[in-house]
């Protein structure tokens, strides 16, 4: 499914659960995707940031690819670092697929973005068996990520 400058409310019908964000960037189409706007929703513009939408499974806390001896073929298993805090989650579906697949590493960079506290209950709130729902800005090329909306469970 790709999403062509949609708005808050047509979002949260579609089953996007976007909290404060606002709008969806212009994505395009597949025969003309743009990754370049960065801009969601406003605030801190981040280079080829695109909206996604990930489900998955923290595997392990203050862990990383390397240490499980996963960086080679890691398969559904991505790490998200900052600073010296790492975590790796299996991920088990994402919206947009198309997306997703274009993102390039295994280890995604997080940052802050305009709404710190969703980044720090990520980081506080992650215990190794939780299952979480994260959706966010991903820059596929860069291995960046900013959280938007952060559920733990």
């Amino acid at each position: 499914m790709i999403l062509i400058d949609a708005r808050y409310d047509w979002a949260q019908q579609v089953g996007y659960d976007l909290g404060a964000v606002g709008t969806i960037a212009n994505m395009g189409n597949l025969s003309n995707f743009n990754l370049s706007s960065g801009l969601i929703g406003g605030g801190e513009a981040m280079p080829g940031g695109v909206l996604v939408k990930i489900t998955g499974e923290i595997q392990c806390r203050d862990c990383t690819l390397e240490a499980l001896g996963l960086e080679e073929t890691p398969g559904d298993l991505y790490q998200f670092s900052y600073d010296t805090t790492h975590m790796v989650i299996k991920v088990t579906h994402a919206e947009p697929d198309v997306v997703w697949e274009m993102v390039e590493r295994q280890e995604l960079f997080l940052q802050p973005g305009e709404d710190p506290a969703q980044f720090q209950r990520l980081l506080n709130e992650s215990k190794a068996g939780k299952r979480i729902e994260v959706t966010g800005r991903v820059a596929p090329d860069a291995g960046a990520f900013i959280p938007l909306t952060v559920k733990v469970k």
